[in-house]
């Protein structure tokens, strides 16, 4: 039967961490020969939490930004509406676009609906999805006499890690895959690259290693067909 009191455990465990933080480093050996069976059982437990709540956590984010982004190219599907604005009116989406205007950068799209208020002319009735340099979706949109300004599709939040957005689209291109004899898109590429930042980079770590371990990214692709062109 192994025995130890608790005084052994926390001296064993002081030990331990000033082995750790020893900026010499430690090899596995010295590790190991200082520990007894239960303290060791007991770091390694430790460290089984904090590698699954760590993972648990990026995890979590890692959903988050596929279902923001989701949500954000949805929005640009079916229009934007804002609240005491487009109350009563038609919305002004990619379904239901009369025709869709790209950017030369084909980072951002102009939409002019089917179906306007009588008397006001069709420029008086658009949405604009684009990209800002800080790697948002933004949209803003005129309807008829009430102007929605530019706000914030992607991300939901404003965390930032450092100097960067916690999310961010690092990639936004509009596609015209089949447009018209006269000119008009009727199929709509979406191509967004985003990524999420779990933590900042630290001071030794190199460029291609804040990559690998502290970003996740993520490609999106889809086409909307603009059945009323």
């Amino acid at each position: 039967m192994i025995k130890f009191s608790i005084k052994n455990v926390v001296s064993k465990f002081k030990k331990i961490l000033k082995i750790i933080n020893n900026p010499s480093g430690f090899s596995i050996t010295d590790l190991v020969a200082s520990l007894p069976l239960a303290v060791l059982v007991f770091v390694i437990l430790i460290l089984a939490m904090s590698n699954f709540i760590t993972t648990y956590e990026e995890t979590k984010l890692f959903t988050q930004l596929q279902d923001e982004l989701f949500q954000a190219v949805e929005t640009m599907r079916y229009g934007d509406t804002k609240k005491n604005v487009t109350d009563g009116e038609g919305l002004i989406g990619l379904l239901t676009a009369e025709r869709v205007v790209i950017s030369p950068h084909r980072t951002s799209i102009t939409i002019y609906p089917v179906v306007v208020t009588q008397g006001l002319g069709g420029e008086s009735y658009r949405a604009k999805f684009y990209l800002s340099d800080k790697g948002e979706l933004k949209a803003e949109s005129i309807y008829g006499i009430k102007p929605i300004h530019p706000h914030v599709l992607f991300p939901s939040g404003s965390k930032k890690l450092g100097a960067f957005q916690q999310f961010r689209i690092t990639k936004l291109q509009f596609i015209p895959e089949k447009v018209g004899s006269s000119g008009k898109v009727y199929l709509l590429g979406i191509r967004i690259k985003a990524e999420v930042r779990f933590r900042i980079r630290a001071a030794k770590q190199t460029l291609e290693e804040d990559l690998r371990k502290n970003i996740r990214s993520i490609e999106y692709k889809t086409s909307v067909f603009l059945g009323n062109v």
